[in-house]
């Protein structure tokens, strides 16, 4: 499963990104995560099979997830207090549970 981390810039969601990898290499999941900048949504949206958009961009949430939709993929807004709890496997628990 790929799965895409849109924020700002990509740098905070990188935090996230490394955080979720260790995780799921110890739950033995095959994940593989990068974080890119919501600039980049339109050029990036089809390489992933999902996009979770950081809570601090959920403005531009009506814009990735048509992307997201252009492009068949599965969407969603992390929520904050996921985001904020740096917390691995929280964030694979919540990934799992995208429909």
């Amino acid at each position: 499963m790929r799965v895409g981390f849109v924020c700002s810039f990509g740098m905070s969601t990188y935090l996230i990104v490394n955080l979720v990898e260790k995780a799921a290499k110890v739950k033995g999941l095959d994940i593989a995560m990068e974080a890119f900048a919501v600039a980049e949504v339109k050029e990036r949206a089809g390489e992933f099979d999902i996009l979770l958009l950081g809570p601090q961009v959920k403005y531009k949430a009506a814009e990735v997830q048509a992307e997201a939709a252009r492009h068949g993929k599965k969407f969603a807004v992390i929520p904050s207090d996921v985001y904020g709890s740096m917390d691995g496997d929280k964030v694979i628990e919540f990934i799992m549970n995208i429909q």
